[in-house]
């Protein structure tokens, strides 16, 4: 992840894994993003409902 000020092309067709991240996160609230340690990875806490939950 990083930040840029450069815009890139989105392509014609969503990859099929964009596709999928959108179906659960869609209308979802970020709740946090941190760093294990000095790893390379990212962890995002997304608030989201399911299908089948009712508020």
């Amino acid at each position: 992840m990083y930040l840029t000020d450069e815009n890139k092309e989105n392509p014609t067709v969503p990859p099929m894994f964009c596709m999928l991240l959108r179906k659960y996160l869609q209308g979802g609230k970020l709740l946090d993003i941190y760093q294990i340690r000095f790893d390379r990875i990212a962890l995002i806490d997304i608030e989201s409902r399911d299908e089948f939950e009712t508020w």
